[in-house]
This record gives C-alpha cells, structure tokens and sequence, in this order.
C-alpha cells in the first residue's frame, strides 16, 4: 500500500470527512473512534484507510516540519492506498480539495511533490 498525506486548509474531523464524502460517493464509510480512522470501502475488495495524524508528533524531519509550518497545516490525514485505485483516490481528494481546501503530500522527503485543487489531476 502507499500513502498520502492529506493537509486541509480548515481544522477539520474523520466524522466530516465521511459526511461530506458519504454526500458524494456511493461508498461505504466507517468510523473507526478508537483507532481514529475512517475505512473507505468501494466495493467489497477494494477500500481506503484514512488515519488522523498528529502534526505535532507523527512528523520529525525538519524537512517535513519546515513544509508543515510554510503551508500553515493545522491538521493531516493519512490516506492509504494501492496503485490500482489512484484514479478513484484522485477523485475523493478533489472533492476534499474543493470543500476544504488544502495540500497533498507524497510519502517522501518534504511530501514533495505537494498537490492542490489546481493539478490534483496530475497525481
């Protein structure tokens, strides 16, 4: 599975997440409290897991601090995923990008490249 991290421009929560995404996909979400994560099912193979990160204590490198601090991210969400379903992640990352705005980082130094709402597509 591969990862990317998720860096909405307002404080939101997984509950919201799963709202706003239950809205608009025909998906099947579910709140796991305990562990703070959200399943993405998209059908009954395939599916996302979505983890709440701790900015203050998940991240170290002061390469990733220095981005965290320049795009001003209060708040990240890990998306886990494989390679086959990019196409769909692309597609619940745009619509996250377009109601709460944002950044997405690759699982690498700096989570460079960086993604908005503006070249998502290119992901």
């Amino acid at each position: 599975m591969n990862d990317v991290f998720y860096f909405p421009a307002s404080d939101i929560f997984l509950p919201k997440v799963s709202k706003v995404l239950g809205e608009e996909f025909p998906y099947k979400l579910y709140l796991i409290p305990k562990q703070d994560a959200l399943q993405i099912d998209l059908n009954d193979s395939t599916r996302f897991q979505v983890q709440e990160m701790d900015i203050d204590n998940d991240f170290g490198d002061p390469k990733d601090l220095a981005v965290i601090s320049r795009i001003n991210a209060r708040r990240c969400l890990c998306f886990s995923y494989h390679n086959a379903n990019l196409p769909e992640l692309k597609d619940v990352l745009n619509t996250l990008l377009q109601r709460f705005g944002g950044w997405v980082g690759s699982d690498a130094e700096a989570f460079a490249p960086l993604y908005s709402l503006e070249n998502i597509d290119s992901m």
